[in-house]
Parts: structure tokens; sequence; C-alpha cells
């Protein structure tokens, strides 16, 4: 039997050298891709375990930060706070409308009447209308 003829195409049966090194190459990508498998293998299973860290449920957020968006803005870029250069401010009036005097005749835990001003207190209480 030998060659076979097929129309144009001739084919010859391969050889066992031919089988042999077919066989060979098939050995080689086998051991590669398992070669290949065993890494990928100890790839995950170390983000398996770090990620473990991250999913426990006694971990506090604040932990994850790696897992929050950059919620610093201009800060974390290194950007200036506050009003643009050249910004003209506005400050508003320290003049107060009205003065309120308050002042204690006795004292409220002992109800003794011999007292004294220790310091005199100034506080400014401003009333935003409503919109």
């Amino acid at each position: 039997m030998g060659v076979i003829e097929l129309g144009v195409q001739t084919r010859m049966a391969p050889t066992y050298e031919d089988l042999l090194d077919i066989i060979k190459q098939k050995d080689d990508t086998i051991i590669a891709q398992g070669n290949v498998i065993k890494e990928l293998k100890e790839k995950l299973e170390k983000v398996e375990t770090e990620l473990h860290k991250y999913h426990n449920e006694n971990t506090p957020p604040s932990a994850n930060k790696h897992l929050k968006t950059d919620t610093k803005g201009l800060h974390a870029k290194g950007g200036k706070r506050g009003a643009p250069f050249g910004h003209k401010g506005i400050t508003r009036r320290q003049q107060p409308k009205e003065f309120n005097e308050v002042d204690a005749n006795e004292c409220p835990n002992c109800h003794s009447d011999n007292l004294q001003d220790v310091t005199l207190l100034k506080r400014t209480t401003m009333l935003i209308p409503p919109t």
C-alpha cells in the first residue's frame, strides 16, 4: 500500500520518527502548560489570602483603603485650600443689634447671694432667616 493518490494531492503516511517528534512536541507543550498552571495557582492562592484579610467581618472599613475611591480631591494632588487667588472676600458685620445682660442674684448650687463676677463672657448669636 504506500502512496495514496487523491486527485491532485498525494499524501504519505508519517514515519515512525515523525510520530515520535510530534509526541515529543506535545509532551513539551503539556509540560509548559503544567508549569503555567502551577504558577497561576500559586498567584491565585496569594491573592485569595490577601483578599480574605479585607473581607473578614471583624476588619473595620478604614482598613480597606485600597477598595475606596480617592476622595481627597485637590488635597491628594497638592492643590491649594480655600478661595482662589485674587478672590475678594466679604466679612459679616460684627456689630450686634441688641445687647442682653444676664446676671444671677444667687448661686444656683448653694443659693448664696454673696456673688462676684469672675469673667465676662461675650457671645454673638446670629439668627438666619428661613428661606
